[in-house]
């Protein structure tokens, strides 16, 4: 029983880190974009309407904050991503 639902847990976290590297691939290519147009990495507004989205999927005020932390953490890393493919 135990194990059933660990397997379950399993796959789903497999497809979280598909899905993960999937947006990662998409970062790189909104970096090449971002290059060629000169256009900045950080685009504040842009985080905060993402946050804000990603926290309207849920009324769970502990699934809302941890909703924006896993965001913040994944938009910190997109943002290192795009900053070195740009400096090269």
């Amino acid at each position: 029983m135990l194990k059933n639902q660990r397997d379950k847990i399993d796959k789903i976290d497999k497809q979280i880190v598909s899905l993960i590297e999937d947006r990662l691939q998409v970062v790189k290519e909104v970096a090449i974009i971002k290059k060629e147009n000169g256009i900045p990495v950080l685009d504040s507004s842009r985080e905060e309407n993402l946050l804000t989205k990603v926290k309207s999927y849920t009324d769970d005020a502990d699934l809302k904050k941890l909703y924006e932390e896993i965001f913040s953490t994944i938009m910190n890393h997109s943002k290192e991503q795009q900053n070195k493919l740009i400096e090269k």
